[in-house]
């Protein structure tokens, strides 16, 4: 399996990387190249979740890996917090790669009645027994980033009949369709002969053993109640994980079209832009020569409620905008861009950023965008049409 997976460029799939296999001892020895810690684990020392941005940049990083593996008909089976590993958390925050195939199977291996992934994060097609494809790893995709954004599993991983009573209730009942084809739909669902209509049995009427307890998301009605949808970033976030943990496999989204999702295309390529050009930003030996604009909520904002903001300025290397709110002003205080253009002149080749989601934050956000020196000279950047929300 490995050597088929070997196939894959692991740093453009954002797969871990296979050097080696020997034997030890005589003891089977499998070689990778060495990451920093799991997502688990970083979630876990520091005790918090990620914000949007950084749930869509991780997102688009395992899309990218799933498509891979979808192209050569792999499926992990797998997926969960544990098997996603950061880079080099310090240098690249939130940079991952996938691993742990010793799950993996082909797709012509696959059968109905199959028991694979852990139970928080497995799909409905598995639990029920119908047909199998690459669609399950989705809806892993689908629960991890549930994770990220509550810091806890959406669907229990203690009792099945708890993980189902969660699913209908968040995400509604699987179809009639769904359910008579399953080859274990009767152990959760109960058919009224008469009218053919389905319905969950209930605690006493389930055959195995029930333990149900208390998590987050018992009093949720449905999956919107759960995330409580306000801000427009939460719009895309909650309409994209629905793709994701569509009950029906059929239904349920790919990997190729989530990479083309509106969360995906917007969110992500925000946080990656920002991570890039600050990283450049940090390094450079002439921040002497940058030229930054604060603008912080309290004191310097134009009007009430939002503010046009215009301004042209001559750089050699850097130009930095950074967007400062006191600690307090979260979880309310947001920014928002629209429209942004970086351009240069002098015949110099235009580069443009485009950016339509807002985003959360605590204390700062600072986007920096580097020219490299001598490509303006004397080149006028600007930045146009910079909107700012309370």
């Amino acid at each position: 399996m490995l050597q088929k997976i070997k196939a894959l460029d692991p740093d453009q799939n954002n797969i871990v990387k296979f050097i080696e296999n020997f034997w030890f001892k005589n003891m089977s020895c499998l070689a990778f190249e060495m990451l920093d810690r799991s997502l688990h684990a970083l979630m876990k020392e520091n005790k918090f979740t990620l914000k949007i941005p950084e749930i869509g940049y991780v997102t688009q990083q395992l899309l990218v890996a799933f498509d891979g593996l979808k192209n050569i008909g792999i499926l992990h089976t797998d997926l969960k917090p544990d098997n996603i590993m950061l880079v080099n958390h310090t240098n690249l925050p939130f940079k991952i790669k996938l691993i742990d195939f010793g799950l993996a199977l082909p797709v012509s291996q696959l059968k109905v009645g199959m028991t694979m992934q852990a139970t928080a994060f497995r799909a409905p097609e598995v639990v029920l027994g119908l047909p199998l494809s690459e669609a399950v790893d989705m809806w892993g995709v689908g629960c991890v980033m549930a994770y990220m954004y509550f810091g806890n599993n959406l669907f229990p991983n203690s009792c099945k009949y708890h993980w189902m009573e969660t699913v209908v209730r968040l995400l509604g009942q699987p179809d009639d369709h769904q359910l008579l084809a399953g080859k274990y739909s009767r152990r959760y669902f109960i058919c009224d002969d008469q009218t053919g209509v389905w319905r969950l049995r209930t605690q006493k009427e389930y055959h195995g053993r029930t333990n149900i307890a208390w998590t987050r998301f018992n009093l949720a009605k449905n999956l919107e109640d759960a995330i409580k949808v306000n801000e427009p970033e939460d719009m895309a976030f909650f309409d994209f994980l629905k793709c994701c943990l569509h009950t029906s496999a059929e239904h349920r989204i790919s990997p190729k079209d989530a990479l083309n999702h509106r969360f995906i295309t917007g969110v992500h390529l925000v946080y990656e832009e920002e991570t890039k050009h600050l990283d450049k930003s940090n390094d450079s030996p002439d921040q002497e020569d940058s030229h930054a604009v604060d603008m912080d909520y309290e004191t310097e904002r134009e009007s009430a409620n939002n503010s046009w903001w215009d301004e042209e300025t001559r750089h050699k290397r850097n130009f930095g905008l950074c967007l400062k709110s006191n600690e307090g002003s979260a979880p309310t205080g947001s920014a928002c861009t629209s429209a942004m253009t970086l351009s240069c002149s002098e015949g110099s080749e235009l580069m443009r950023i485009s950016v339509g989601e807002s985003y959360r934050h605590r204390r700062s956000l600072k986007l920096c965008v580097n020219v490299k020196e001598g490509l303006t000279s004397p080149g006028l950047a600007y930045i146009s049409n910079y909107l700012i929300l309370q």
